[in-house]
């Protein structure tokens, strides 16, 4: 699959006349849960919308030749709040589950419009590893908690989606824009620390259940992008 689609994004860049030459952007997520994901999050009560924050770097391949690409790639870090769990607790104290998603992705970026500096359509595709981590914490006071417990796993992670880039200030010769994007993403099964599963056993001992579960989720992105034309 990742290779099909690699391979047709070879094939429309060679078609195209000029593109940009590299690229940073910092863009905030917000994840809405879908497909199996959002079931086992319905049973647990805590099916919401969750949001965090990623940053990533691209470059033209061929940015050192006369021959014009229109596909960007690169690498992005990421993570996304996946909410919090009450944890009972048989020796008093007042407990938490936190649980967090952080992803490492490979970023393939098409740009089909060569023409416009006020708006800049994309399609991309992403993958690579993505860590699930659970926490356990006490909260000693309202400002001080230290971690009990913890859990984490790894799991392939793929996205693909599109959006837009406009252009700040099109008055100027700025090479900032503002990206409002759509993507789906895919987590492939992993164990993980299952929601609502933990607890403070009476020897002051955590407990918790692990089981396999996928994450799918389309995220709604919004924010800032440098495009280097080399202009």
């Amino acid at each position: 699959m990742i290779i099909r689609i690699s391979i047709v994004l070879m094939l429309i860049g060679f078609t195209a006349k000029s593109q940009e030459r590299q690229a940073f952007y910092f863009i905030g997520n917000a994840g809405i849960p879908s497909g199996s994901y959002k079931t086992y999050l319905q049973q647990t009560d805590d099916f919401k919308a969750n949001f965090g924050l990623s940053a990533g770097y691209l470059v033209n391949p061929r940015k050192k030749t006369d021959y014009s690409f229109p596909i960007l790639v690169g690498g992005e870090i990421g993570f996304q709040g996946l909410g919090s769990d009450f944890v009972p607790s048989d020796v008093g104290g007042s407990f938490s589950s936190r649980h967090t998603a952080y992803w490492f992705n490979f970023v393939s970026r098409y740009l089909p419009i060569k023409d416009s500096e006020r708006f800049k359509p994309f399609v991309e595709f992403q993958f690579g590893p993505k860590l699930q981590s659970s926490k356990i914490f006490e909260q000693v006071s309202s400002e001080e908690s230290y971690k009990v417990d913890g859990f984490t796993s790894w799991s392939r992670n793929y996205g693909l989606g599109g959006g837009m880039d406009f252009k700040l200030n099109p008055r100027n010769r700025s090479k900032s824009y503002m990206e409002i994007s759509l993507f789906y993403f895919y987590g492939e099964k992993s164990k993980r620390m299952l929601r609502n599963s933990a607890l403070i056993d009476g020897g002051g001992f955590s407990n918790y259940a692990v089981g396999l579960a996928s994450s799918q989720n389309w995220q709604i992105r919004l924010g800032i992008i440098g495009l280097d034309s080399g202009l």
